[in-house]
């Protein structure tokens, strides 16, 4: 037990993250392509849209932006970053006038948990609300949903059309 349970401690300590254990094996950047494009959904008077890059090199950029009544109201600079250990996204919170939500040094962090063709499931801590998860699943009719969770009860779920080619 102490085996275990001391590598963990210095872990968190050093990183203050939790370890990936329940990553899966073998997921790369590559897996997350798919992801790709300009995504939008559209409702009366909200646009929610979000743009990924194609894998370069180690990573996918990404953005997010939400625009209620014809006001930016937050975006989103994301990045999913091929680790050692595999992609982990790095995620800040501006708003309209640039200013980020975030300390400077600490940017939300969430290893990708689980993921395949269609699918990507990324999940870690998030201060100040506890653990978070952001999953995207591709959906048979060709739409995006991307599920936001804090915890078990505080969830939004966002629906996306792609616009023009990946």
């Amino acid at each position: 037990m102490r085996a275990v349970l001391v590598p963990t401690l210095c872990f968190l300590l050093i990183t203050g993250q939790p370890p990936a254990l329940a990553q899966e094996e073998g997921l790369t950047l590559s897996s997350l392509a798919w992801l790709a494009g300009d995504w939008r959904g559209t409702e009366k008077d909200l646009v929610s849209q979000e743009v990924w890059t194609a894998p370069a090199g180690d990573c996918m950029v990404g953005l997010w932006r939400l625009v209620v009544d014809g006001q930016l109201k937050v975006s989103e600079h994301l990045t999913i970053v091929q680790e050692a250990t595999g992609p982990v996204m790095h995620l800040r919170h501006f708003d309209r006038s640039g200013v980020g939500w975030e300390e400077k040094d600490k940017p939300i962090v969430l290893p990708l948990v689980r993921g395949g063709e269609g699918e990507a499931v990324f999940e870690g801590a998030s201060e100040p609300k506890g653990a978070l998860r952001i999953t995207y699943k591709r959906q048979a009719d060709g739409t995006l949903s991307t599920e936001v969770a804090h915890g078990e009860y505080n969830k939004s779920t966002y629906t996306f059309r792609r616009v023009g080619s990946p």
